[in-house]
C-alpha cells in the first residue's frame, strides 16, 4: 500500500526560493528548446505538404508549387506497421501460471485483462495518439494516471422527489499520451528518468478550472 505524503511547510523565504528556482529553470529551458520548436515546425509542414510560400517565382514566375507529400507518406505506412503488430493478434495479453493451482484462473484473468483494455484503459486509441507522434516527431510521452472523472446527474428517488447526485464516469487507470511540447526537462538531461525534474503543462480554460474547484482540487 503506497504510503501517504508528508505535509512539509515551507516558510516564505523558502517558498520564494523554490519559486525563483523553478523560474529559472523553466525559462532556460524553454530557451534551450527554441531550436527543436523551429524544426518541429518545418517537419510538420512537411507531413502536412505545404508549399514554403503561397506562390513560387523561381525558376520561373508561376511555377509549379505542389509539394510531394513524402513524409507523410513514409510516417503514415511506419505508423501503420506499429499499430499491425501490436493489436493485429488477439488476445492483446496473454496470461500464464507458474504453478499448476493457478492454471484455472490463468485464463479468467486473461479475459479481464482484454475486457479492461478494450472498456476502461482505452489503449487503441491511446497507442494512436503516442505512435503517430513517435513516428513523426521521434519523441513520444505518455503516463497512467489513475482518473477519476464525475458528473452531478439528477434522478427522483422512491417518493418521486428530485434530487442531485454523484455519477461516475471515470474510476481506473487511463494511459494517456502527452504532446512533446507539453513535457519540459533541464536541458542538461540525458535522460528522462533521470533529469532533475520532469515538467508536465496541462493547459486549462476557465470550465477546466472551475471544474477543478468544484471538485475540491
Amino acid at each position: 500500500m503506497a504510503e501517504e505524503p508528508t505535509k512539509i511547510t515551507l516558510g516564505q523565504k523558502q517558498r520564494a526560493f523554490i519559486a525563483d528556482y523553478l523560474s529559472d529553470e523553466i525559462d532556460s529551458a524553454l530557451s534551450d528548446r527554441k531550436q527543436r520548436e523551429d524544426s518541429v515546425d518545418l517537419w510538420q509542414a512537411a507531413y502536412e505538404a505545404k508549399p514554403a510560400t503561397a506562390k513560387k517565382t523561381f525558376p520561373w514566375d508561376g511555377a509549379s508549387n505542389v509539394v510531394v507529400p513524402i513524409m507523410h507518406t513514409t510516417v503514415d505506412a511506419i505508423y501503420a506497421r506499429l499499430m499491425n503488430i501490436l493489436f493485429a493478434a488477439e488476445p492483446f495479453w496473454t496470461v500464464r501460471s507458474f504453478s499448476e493451482k493457478f492454471d484455472g484462473s490463468a485464463k479468467y484473468i486473461e479475459e479481464y485483462m482484454e475486457y479492461a483494455r478494450k472498456t476502461e484503459l482505452n489503449l487503441y486509441n491511446f497507442c494512436i495518439d503516442l505512435l503517430m507522434g513517435t513516428v513523426k516527431l521521434g519523441d513520444g510521452f505518455a503516463k497512467v494516471p489513475w482518473s477519476y472523472q464525475w458528473t452531478n446527474v439528477r434522478e427522483r428517488d422512491e417518493l418521486s422527489k428530485a434530487r442531485k447526485v454523484k455519477h461516475t464516469i471515470v474510476n481506473n487507470p487511463l494511459p494517456t499520451a502527452i504532446p512533446w511540447q507539453d513535457i519540459l526537462v533541464p536541458s542538461d538531461a540525458i535522460d528522462i528518468q533521470t533529469g532533475r525534474w520532469v515538467s508536465h503543462c496541462i493547459p486549462m480554460n476557465t470550465s477546466d478550472l472551475k471544474k477543478k474547484e468544484m471538485e475540491g482540487k
